[in-house]
């Protein structure tokens, strides 16, 4: 009986030893995952703050493409109102043409009509 005390004693004095090491292990373990979140914060207000970055670059291209086909809308509204005064200008000149064509055929049917000698 005393040899079992004994050695429950001895077991009881040394079962603090381990409880201290289990505690020292689960702290360095507890230690050691803080970290890695601390990490992994930094990590993820990293990735956030080039996402916004990212993110203002591509507004920033977005409006300069808007500007760019508000201006190609603007260049190709001027060149098509100048097609239509170049029709306009070409209407005329056939207008001015064919005018002429008939007074020429006019003039031409009046000298092709003898003169009554008579008169």
């Amino acid at each position: 009986l005393e040899m079992v005390e004994s050695e429950a004693g001895i077991l009881r004095s040394h079962e603090p030893c381990n409880l201290e090491l289990e505690v020292v292990r689960l702290r360095k373990e507890l230690d050691q995952k803080n970290e890695l979140y601390k990490q992994s914060l930094k990590i993820n207000d990293s990735l956030a703050s080039q996402h916004r970055e990212l993110e203002q670059v591509q507004m920033a291209r977005i409006r300069s493409l808007e500007a760019q086909i508000a201006d190609y809308e603007a260049r190709e509204n001027q060149f098509q109102e100048e097609i239509e005064d170049l029709h306009h200008v070409i209407d005329q000149f056939s207008a001015l043409a064919d005018l002429e064509s008939t007074s020429e055929v006019g003039s031409k049917q009046q000298s092709t009509v003898p003169e009554n000698p008579m008169a």
